[in-house]
């Protein structure tokens, strides 16, 4: 028991640390050194976020289309089902009266 416990705690200290030696290996972008630089920084990041947005967008549009659809289908659906109950109950009741 007591292995399977070194084990588990060694295999987690090496993910963290694994995780800590990636983060320091990726360089953090220079600072701001004037504020033109910062702006256009700022309006880099603000074009980004548009687009972003934008396919956000068309993504739930498409996705309320598609449930529309398959919304009209199940409505479709349940229609045919209860007509086709409405007949069979007549056909039923029908027989019911001939016996």
């Amino acid at each position: 028991m007591t292995r399977l416990f070194i084990i588990i705690v060694l295999l987690f200290s090496s993910l963290i640390g694994g995780g800590a030696i990636h983060a320091a290996q990726t360089p953090a972008p220079p600072l701001a050194t004037n504020l033109q630089d910062l702006l256009k920084r700022v309006e880099a990041g603000h074009i980004v976020d548009i687009h972003k947005a934008a396919e956000r967008e068309k993504k739930f549009l498409a996705n309320q289309h598609r449930q529309q659809a398959e919304l009209k289908r199940v409505q479709e659906s349940i229609t045919r089902a209860e007509a086709k109950s409405l007949r069979l109950e007549k056909r039923f009741n029908e027989n019911e009266t001939r016996i």
